[in-house]
């Protein structure tokens, strides 16, 4: 008897664990960035640490290829910042951050590639936000300047 009695307070206890994991994600937002990478050739979801190759870029041509942040969570994703890292080719004519993002709800940004020198450029883009798993979401850039 005492050992069933122990083992119903095991199984509650476990139970119990369960339980407040799955309240610990409800409530929580879920970033989720589409855009063209090097791997598909075409837009898609892209995932944490994605090479976007924005290929020749002929000057004094700037090319842009655009991307979108989602939120597929279940509170709003607040996006605290975009920030570019590596070469000066890369900007972000408009930059969207900071920004709330309602659940189920997107917001386009634009990453453009300018040089007037003919070479390849790397450069990082990195969306900082409140996302409680991917809190600074990034992606690899490169390109190649020709005349």
């Amino acid at each position: 008897m005492k050992r069933l009695f122990g083992f119903i307070f095991i199984l509650l206890l476990i139970s119990m664990v369960f339980m407040s994991c799955e309240d610990v994600n409800n409530g929580s937002p879920d970033i989720s960035i589409t855009g063209k990478s090097e791997a598909s050739g075409d837009d898609g979801s892209l995932s944490n640490g994605d090479l976007i190759d924005f290929g020749n870029v002929y000057s004094p041509i700037d090319e842009d290829l655009s991307f979108t942040i989602g939120n597929a969570g279940d509170s709003d994703l607040t996006v605290s910042s975009i920030v570019l890292s590596g070469s000066d080719v890369y900007s972000l004519p408009t930059n969207p951050a900071p920004v709330n993002i309602p659940v189920g709800e997107e917001q386009v940004f634009i990453i453009r590639f300018t040089s007037d020198i003919t070479g390849a450029r790397t450069g990082t883009v990195t969306i900082n936000s409140d996302d409680p798993d991917e809190s600074s979401f990034q992606l690899s850039l490169t390109g190649y300047a020709t005349s």
